[in-house]
């Protein structure tokens, strides 16, 4: 299986009730606690999440954002759009969502979500990773052609794909960086198997899936091979030169960097 499993649930608890029994001085207790955890997160600039209930059993919702801000409202709408469209297989089958959050700010918030799909008609399982920066002073999904522009790329095509989609991108640079970076692996036996797709003759035409990740600490991104190759595509990270020598926006690059320094990310593990 491909490195890139983000197969962590987030949990969707409910509200606990109080007990009549509880004092007043806990309920005191329990309040000054909550207080202190916001104060915790505003310091380190994570934004506050809602944990919603799973759509279905195995379906995980993305959390929505806390707040009224014009961008907040604007992402939690298209969070709603996205948890609306989790239809699955065609036929008989099973699905599921997985979510997680690989930046919660400052400046940034990325949702990684991971489909997978057990279809009675397909002859194989596959899975869908997706993964969606979102900047939190506009609302709007990061362009990586406009915020990283000395990478030179193209955006995948975006008619007809479900809300969670998010455009990849072609570009003779990043195939580059990711063939040295995939070579550079100390694992013999999976280099040995994916050698030959890190040419690049073999990148030339690819496709790479990229995000904002304050737990790699960096520009993340990872090929989008086709469901025989998926074991290949591992995660590579631009660090803090490669992020400046590609023309990553010196506000972005400072924001993942103090979300990596303040673990801005979860769930941890």
């Amino acid at each position: 299986m491909t490195k890139l499993n983000v197969r962590v649930a987030m949990a969707g608890a409910a509200a606990a009730l109080l007990l009549a029994a509880c004092s007043q001085s806990e309920g005191e207790a329990e309040t000054d606690g909550a207080a202190a955890s916001t104060a915790a997160a505003t310091s380190s600039g994570a934004v506050a999440l809602e944990a919603r209930p799973d759509i279905r059993e195995g379906v995980q919702a993305l959390p929505r954002l806390v707040g009224d801000t014009a961008a907040i409202v604007a992402i939690n709408a298209d969070i709603d759009r996205i948890n609306a469209d989790t239809a699955g297989c065609e036929g008989p089958g099973t699905y599921t969502r997985f979510a997680t959050m690989p930046m919660t700010g400052p400046g940034y918030f990325t949702v990684a979500i991971r489909d997978e799909y057990y279809c009675d008609e397909a002859a194989r399982p596959s899975f869908d990773y997706t993964a969606i920066t979102y900047d939190l002073s506009t609302g709007q999904r990061v362009d990586w052609t406009a915020t990283a522009p000395g990478l030179g790329a193209t955006r995948s095509e975006v008619e007809n794909m479900p809300a969670s989609y998010e455009p990849a991108l072609q570009s003779e640079n990043l195939a580059e960086l990711y063939a040295r970076k995939m070579l550079a692996s100390t694992d013999a036996e999976w280099l040995g198997e994916c050698r030959e797709l890190f040419t690049q003759e073999m990148l030339a035409d690819s496709y790479f899936k990229v995000w904002l990740d304050a737990q790699t600490g960096g520009v993340a991104f990872a090929a989008d091979f086709p469901h025989v190759a998926l074991a290949c595509a591992e995660t590579a990270t631009m660090n803090e030169e490669e992020m400046r020598r590609f023309g990553v926006a010196p506000a972005m690059i400072d924001a993942v960097l103090a979300a990596t320094a303040a673990e801005n990310f979860g769930p941890k593990g």
